[in-house]
């Protein structure tokens, strides 16, 4: 499974931390179930990807494939 194919609940995510958060809400519509999509942005030559609202879309995070990056580094070297 990919990270575009990643779907995180959050009542799920609460759960494995033991209840500790609030569960996570959308800041545009007030949703807690998010996805991960693979992106890319101009002039960056990484692979990101950007945890989303799984109802409307909006972008919460940005996180980088370190993985990647350093593949990416060593190939240029």
């Amino acid at each position: 499974m990919d990270a575009a194919d990643r779907c995180l609940t959050a009542a799920a995510w609460i759960n494995d931390l033991g209840g500790l958060m609030a569960p996570p809400k959308c800041g545009k519509c007030d949703n807690q179930t998010f996805q991960a999509t693979s992106i890319s942005v101009l002039g960056w030559n990484f692979e990101l990807h950007a945890v989303h609202c799984a109802n409307c879309g909006a972008v919460v995070g940005i996180v980088e494939d370190v993985a990647s990056v350093l593949k990416d580094l060593h190939v240029a070297r």
